[in-house]
């Protein structure tokens, strides 16, 4: 029998891979049946596929279909393949894909991530998104928000591939990656980078955030950062306006800070900042007069090289991770000046100690834990650095930092001097300029200081 038996070409399995030549299938196998009597075993044969298969096609032929019509379908030659591809159209196999998955995200929530992505400026991968989320909505009442941050890595995945959510990526022109730095040679505070972040960056926060700082001018403007190249690390301060004093006395009282935590005095610190005018304004004159203030901590600064210098990209990248997250996820609690510095304080401490970072050398490790393998002890010191705002606590940075420009001064003053001294007149009229002087010590301390500098 099975030598009597003329194959097809294809299997039934191929061929209703295409809905038409579906259909067509089960006509022939409905007429080898039911008009010519042939077994179904014989015709499952034919079609190789199981005879299970065939008496399902016969069920379905007989219950969804009138019986005029199946007489019709069977013993009529007059259709055009049109039309008996549509009266067959109900014996078409259903999908089997699945409807849904107890794990996959509802259309209140795919709707919520794909706003979230496009609206609010959170154009991050799946993963990365999953950390974000969970940062902006920790404290949320929402129950919208509250299932948003409960997706998994998966589930948003699927909703970035179904909805082409994807990331806009920058290559170099020869698709090479070029490292500013060494990263295996260098140790940690040894190079970093200093710049100033307009909070308010154009088009980089959705709308309500801007709105929220305009109705508020207690809120600051400008983010001050001092950022580790090694490490990462970053010291964080804020300002309503920006000027070479705030600048100057920052950046000594982040490096004091730093030496007074590692004790690290013997290996120099070099930073490098644009020609701001919150810096050196691109002034040879001022950027020499710095380091000569910076050397009392064995640090020196650089300028990069207006318009071609790569070296700040560093910590230009650096500000669009701040917009992501710390600005967009969180500026809209960032109602008042309290709640402001809060949220910057628990971000200082999220990007040094709980953040993972992908850059070069770093292997997804926090900056903390990078410092702590460098062999610096201490490290746990970082976490009393402050976040201030800088016109608030400018006496206490003065307080903090005037001794060193008083060290500078008088060190010019004798290096101009004939004699290579310094009377004592000299001084009290040098300190006169400097607050962290009290009047009633000011003879002894600068009797001390006399004997410090007259060689």
């Amino acid at each position: 029998m099975t030598n009597s038996i003329l194959f097809e070409p294809m299997s039934y399995k191929q061929i209703i891979i295409d809905q038409q030549q579906e259909l067509i299938a089960k006509l022939r196998i409905i007429r080898e049946v039911k008009r010519r009597g042939r077994k179904r075993t014989e015709v499952a044969l034919q079609f190789r596929c199981h005879r299970n298969t065939i008496g399902n096609i016969l069920k379905l032929f007989s219950t969804q279909l009138p019986e005029s019509l199946q007489q019709a379908i069977l013993y009529s030659d007059n259709w055009n393949q049109q039309d008996i591809l549509a009266v067959l159209y109900p014996l078409v196999n259903l999908s089997r894909r699945p409807h849904s998955h107890p794990t996959q995200a509802k259309r209140e929530e795919e709707d919520k991530v794909i706003e979230m992505f496009k609206k609010d400026k959170l154009k991050v991968g799946p993963q990365r998104f999953h950390t974000l989320v969970q940062r902006r909505f920790i404290d949320t009442n929402d129950p919208l928000e509250q299932a948003v941050a409960q997706l998994g890595i998966g589930s948003l995945k699927g909703i970035f591939k179904r909805n082409q959510l994807r990331l806009e990526k920058v290559r170099t022109a020869n698709g090479r990656r070029q490292p500013l730095y060494d990263y295996t040679k260098i140790g940690c505070f040894e190079y970093m980078h200093y710049d100033v972040k307009h909070v308010l960056d154009q088009k980089a926060l959705p709308v309500s955030i801007y709105q929220s700082f305009a109705d508020n001018k207690e809120l600051p403007l400008y983010q001050w950062t001092l950022q580790d190249v090694k490490s990462r690390f970053r010291f964080l301060a804020y300002s309503r306006g920006i000027n070479a004093e705030f600048g100057l006395k920052y950046l000594l009282f982040a490096l004091g800070f730093i030496r007074w935590t590692f004790g690290n005095w013997e290996q120099t610190i070099r930073v490098g900042m644009d020609n701001g005018v919150e810096f050196c304004s691109g002034s040879r004159i001022k950027e020499i007069k710095w380091n000569q203030i910076l050397s009392g901590l064995n640090a020196q600064i650089y300028t990069y090289h207006a318009g071609h210098d790569v070296r700040k990209n560093l910590i230009e990248r650096s500000h669009r991770t701040d917009d992501r997250e710390l600005y967009v996820p969180r500026g809209i609690y960032m109602e008042t000046l309290s709640k402001y510095i809060d949220e910057a304080r628990k971000y200082m401490y999220y990007f040094n100690f709980e953040r993972p970072h992908s850059g070069i050398e770093m292997c997804n490790r926090t900056s903390y834990e990078v410092i702590q393998s460098s062999g610096l002890t201490n490290g746990k010191r970082l976490l009393q650095f402050p976040v201030i705002v800088l016109e608030d606590e400018i006496k206490t940075l003065r307080q903090a930092t005037d001794q060193l420009l008083l060290f500078a001064e008088i060190q010019q003053q004798q290096k101009q001097s004939k004699k290579n001294t310094i009377n004592q007149k000299k001084l009290i009229d040098l300190s006169l300029k400097y607050d962290f002087f009290e009047p009633n010590f000011a003879q002894n301390l600068l009797t001390y200081y006399l004997n410090w500098f007259v060689i």
